[in-house]
């Protein structure tokens, strides 16, 4: 029989004991400056093991590593060689019997009160407190009580979950992880390609505290029938990041990226975010647009331009903001000047902090969405799991999606307006029956400090309403958007002067009589939005027709494009499509 000691160097804590010619003992040798990690100290003594059929383990527990305060480094030890008996790496020491050996009793060590001293009492495990003696004749019964099953220590490991390094990267690397798992159950045959498979069995320091949750990877399969229902989900949010381009092509809404792991979650794998989001939205390696977010702030807002559709923004760029307040870190600073310059762009924050405040900060600056990152300490079961990355999905092909899409081109058309000479400055209105010539005065800076307003409120609802966050009643929805249809409805009373609003009747009247059938038409739809009708209440798609019809209004004004081939009882929107300015606009996501 082979015995393995792991001590420090110097120590003859239990090497005196175990010093007669009948037993084969080999001493490792642990430096008081170690630096090697919990993996790579088990991979030397494994190496030791090789081909030995009767083999005992005696670890101290009060190994030491360098970077680490941790007076008791072999409980890191211990929890490594028992886990990695799911990589394969360890196979000699994986199920071995392991003496540990301390100079505190048992007692001692769990009035401590830390959670990862439960493992010294787990199966395949024997403590001794020195200066006990060791009882040899037990040493080859002991040797044979090998663990044969490492399901059994599944509680050892849950109460032992204790992650203090490096806590940005424990994130980043434990989500990725699940989101990879959870991919190759919808889509096994993906399982096998070498950049994911590397990333899932490749070790760093990064996963040395989390490892011992991988077991978790093993349990809790679903179903098929809920992994079809899974499924179904993906392919229904897939189908709405594409789009029929104008001539007829299939293409994927452009999706930006700001991520300082967007390109690699793990130091010597290359696969980061951007991989796995491409994989979740377009169903391969690639497809979402990274941006270089190490620029400067200026730099890094050039990079985006208006045919972005959506933008994901990683909060922590980086470990030194985590220290910060929410409203410090980079990522929170690029929301506020992304959404300062493109105000309607849909922004989703990445991020592993699901705290109240950092919500609340975040939607002042004008964020969109939320994508929480799964957590170590949460200990989801599967399902939950993979609903949380299907919300990823679900909230992007929303943001990326008609309601979102419509308000991103009226402030466009709105931007363009402010730097035209528009037809409504200075327009002279013929006098009519019922109505006296009247010269257009509107106060042009006035007037788009109000519509640019109305277009925030509109953002706002959509924003509250992705989230949860209220208007998800027809009645909530209803009072919502018929304010804002008012708010731009005085734009049409300014154009007509004062005369033409004391009456919706005689103001409808006198649209007509001047020949402005649209701003008529636009105005009737503003009085049944100020007229509450719980039959007919105002919904978004009736807000989505009079925010067409008013924006090519506000470019045509009462044009003869607007009236061709159309009565006086067309719908709005029929009569619109007659423009070249509908077409140009809206025709490519109808």
């Amino acid at each position: 029989m082979k015995i393995i000691i792991i001590d420090t160097i110097g120590s003859q804590a239990i090497n005196g004991q175990i010093s007669q010619p009948k037993y084969n003992y080999q001493n490792y040798w642990v430096p008081k400056n170690n630096n090697k990690t919990a993996f790579e100290l088990a991979g030397e003594v494994n190496a030791m093991c090789n081909g030995e059929e009767s083999l005992l383990l005696l670890l101290n527990i009060h190994i030491r590593h360098a970077n680490s305060q941790d007076f008791y480094y072999g409980i890191e030890l211990l929890k490594e060689i028992r886990i990695n008996e799911y990589y394969d790496q360890l196979s000699y020491i994986q199920k071995v019997h392991i003496v540990l050996f301390s100079t505190f009793s048992v007692e001692n060590l769990l009035k401590k009160q830390e959670p990862k001293f439960f493992i010294i009492l787990s199966p395949g495990t024997t403590f001794i407190k020195l200066p006990t003696e060791i009882d040899q004749d037990k040493f080859e019964k002991t040797a044979k009580q090998q663990l044969q099953n490492i399901e059994v220590l599944k509680p050892y490991f849950k109460v032992s979950d204790t992650i203090v390094e490096e806590r940005h990267g424990h994130a980043n690397w434990w989500a990725a992880t699940r989101f990879l798992h959870h991919y190759f159950a919808f889509y096994p045959y993906d399982r096998h390609d070498p950049i994911m498979h590397k990333f899932l069995t490749f070790r760093t320091p990064q996963a040395r505290d989390a490892q011992f949750i991988y077991a978790e990877f093993l349990t809790g399969a679903l179903q098929e029938k809920k992994l079809t229902r899974f499924r179904k989900k993906i392919d229904f949010g897939r189908s709405h990041l594409q789009a029929i381009s104008p001539g007829g092509a299939t293409v994927n809404r452009k999706i930006g990226m700001i991520d300082d792991q967007a390109l690699q979650i793990m130091k010597g794998v290359d696969l980061g975010w951007m991989h796995l989001h491409s994989l979740l939205f377009f169903g391969k390696m690639e497809g979402v647009h990274v941006l270089d977010y190490q620029q400067s702030a200026d730099v890094v807002l050039d990079q985006i331009d208006d045919s972005f559709d959506c933008l994901l923004l990683d909060l922590m760029l980086g470990e030194e903001d985590r220290h910060l307040k929410i409203e410090k870190t980079r990522g929170a600073q690029l929301l506020y000047l992304i959404k300062k310059r493109y105000p309607m762009l849909p922004v989703v924050i990445t991020t592993a902090s699901n705290k109240a405040e950092t919500r609340r900060a975040l939607r002042k600056l004008g964020c969109d969405a939320f994508w929480i990152k799964e957590a170590i300490e949460k200990k989801l079961n599967t399902q939950e799991s993979m609903i949380k990355v299907i919300n990823l999905l679900d909230s992007v092909a929303k943001l990326t999606g008609p309601k979102f899409k419509l308000l991103k081109i009226c402030k466009q058309l709105l931007d363009q307006l402010a730097n035209e000479e528009n037809w409504w400055n200075n327009y002279i209105w013929s006098a009519t029956h019922n109505a006296p010539a009247h010269i257009t005065n509107v106060n042009q800076k006035e007037l788009f400090i109000q519509l640019d307003q109305g277009l925030l409120l509109i953002r706002t609802f959509l924003q509250n309403q992705l989230i949860g966050e209220g208007y998800n009643t027809a009645l909530e929805e209803s009072f919502w958007l018929s304010g804002v249809i008012v708010r731009f409805a005085r734009m049409i009373e300014n154009i007509h002067g004062k005369s033409a609003s004391f009456d919706n009747n005689v103001s409808i009247a006198i649209m007509r009589s001047r020949g402005d059938l649209m701003g008529a038409k636009l105005y009737l739809m503003r009085h049944k939005a100020a007229h509450y009708n719980e039959k007919d209440p105002v919904d978004f798609e009736f807000l989505a027709s009079f925010m067409k019809a008013f924006f090519c209004y506000l470019k045509l004004g009462p044009s003869e494009d607007l009236r061709k081939g159309s009565s006086e009882d067309a719908p709005i929107v029929e009569m619109i499509k007659m423009s070249g300015v509908y077409q140009q606009l809206y025709e490519s996501f109808d």
